[in-house]
C-alpha cells in the first residue's frame, strides 16, 4: 500500500533550465509516497522494492518526521519546482553486501531526468518535475519524534559558527546528549533532513566542465566568495565545517539541523535564488535552557521553494548517496 503525503508552498520563478516553464510560476510541490512492504522504488533496479517498517520509539512515525523534514526545507528554499520521492524501510546492509561495514543508515537516489530519457519513460507519464528515492535502514532501532521541531529530548545544543571566506555564517546545529526515548535510537528527523538535501542538490557534481576538485565555491548569495571543502565523492562536507547537516557521518546521541553552510551549497549546486537565511526559526533551534518558543506558520506567498537540477545536472547513470 502506498500512502501519499503532499506538501505546497507558494513561490517564484526559477532559473534553471528543467525547471523553467513559460507558464505562470506555482507552488513548489514535494509529493512523498510512503511504501509499504513490496512496493517498489522509483529506481527498482538498484534498490528493489521496500521492506518491512524499521524499529522505533518516540511516538511518531516514518511519516510524521518525513512530513516535517519536508515542510522545513520548503521553509527554506523559496523558488518553484516539483520533486516526487518514494519513501521507505529497507535493509541497507544486506543491500550493500556481505562484509560490508554496517554503517548506512539512509540512501537517497535519483532517477535520469526526463532529458536523459527523451520523454519516453513511462514515470514522466504520470509524474511531474523529477524523481527520487530514499530507504531507510530497518535493521537498527530509530527515535521517531512526535514533534520533531521541539528538541527537548536534547539537553546540549551547540551553533557553530565559521568563515569559509564570504563573511560569517552557521555552519552547524546540533543537539546531542539524549534522554527517554531520543537515547533509544538513531535520531530519523537528521537522518530525513539529511538524505532530502542529496536530493534537493548535494550530490556528486563533476564532468567535463566541472571537474571534482573536492571543494565548492558559493558564487552567489550573502555568503558569496565561501568555500567548503568536500569529501572525495563531493556528496557531503569534510570535518571542517562543524556540525553540518550534510557530513559523512555523525553517532547515534545526535541530532543535526540545516546550516547556512548546508544552504548554501544546496543553493549553488541546484541554482536556487530566493532562499530564507533563518535556518534557526525555521527548525525551533535554540539552547534547551532558553524559553521555548510558539513555532510561527510555515511562510507561504513569500516562501516558494526551489529545485532541482538534480538529476538534470548528471551526466552519468544515478547512484545511491549515503
Amino acid at each position: 500500500m502506498i500512502l501519499t503525503s503532499t506538501v505546497r508552498l507558494f513561490c517564484v520563478p526559477l532559473v534553471l533550465a528543467s525547471f523553467v516553464s513559460s507558464a505562470p510560476a506555482k507552488a513548489l510541490t514535494i509529493n512523498v509516497e510512503y511504501l509499504g512492504e513490496g512496493d517498489s522504488f522509483f529506481l527498482v533496479r538498484t534498490l528493489g522494492t521496500a521492506e518491512i517498517d524499521g524499529i522505533t520509539y518516540g511516538g511518531g512515525s516514518l511519516k510524521t518526521v518525513m512530513d516535517q523534514a519536508v515542510k522545513v526545507w520548503e521553509s527554506l528554499i523559496l523558488d518553484p519546482g516539483t520533486l516526487n520521492i518514494r519513501v521507505g524501510w529497507k535493509d541497507l546492509d544486506n543491500l550493500r553486501g556481505p562484509g560490508t561495514t554496517p554503517t548506512t543508515t539512509g540512501i537517497a537516489a535519483q532517477f535520469p531526468s526526463r532529458d536523459d530519457f527523451q520523454d519516453t519513460n513511462p514515470l514522466y507519464d504520470t509524474y511531474t518535475g523529477n524523481i527520487g528515492d530514499i530507504a531507510f535502514d530497518n535493521d537498527r532501532p530509530w527515535f521517531a519524534d512526535a514533534t520533531p521541531l521541539d528538541h527537548g529530548e536534547y539537553s546540549m545544543f551547540e551553533k557553530s559558527l565559521g568563515d569559509f571566506g564570504g563573511g560569517e555564517l552557521v555552519e552547524g546545529l546540533e543537539y546531542t546528549v539524549p534522554s527517554g526515548d531520543a537515547a533509544r535510537g538513531r535520531d530519523l528527523f537528521t537522518t530525513a533532513l539529511h538524505e532530502i538535501g542529496h536530493l534537493l542538490g548535494f550530490i556528486q557534481f563533476s564532468n567535463e566542465e566541472n571537474p571534482m576538485d573536492n571543494q565548492i565555491n558559493i558564487t552567489s548569495g550573502p555568503f558569496k566568495g565561501s568555500t567548503f571543502d568536500l569529501v572525495d565523492s563531493e556528496s557531503h562536507f569534510t570535518n571542517s565545517v562543524s556540525g553540518a547537516l550534510m557530513l559523512a557521518s555523525r553517532n547515534n546521541s545526535t541530532r543535526r539541523l540545516v546550516s547556512e553552510a548546508d544552504l548554501a551549497v544546496v543553493a549553488e549546486r541546484s541554482g536556487f535564488e530566493e532562499l530564507n537565511w533563518d535556518v534557526e526559526a525555521v527548525q525551533g533551534a535554540q539552547n534547551p535552557d532558553s524559553p521555548t518558543p510558539v513555532p510561527g506558520p510555515l511562510p507561504l506567498a513569500s516562501l516558494g521553494l526551489g529545485l532541482l537540477a538534480l538529476v538534470a545536472l548528471k551526466t552519468r547513470s544515478p547512484a545511491p548517496r549515503s
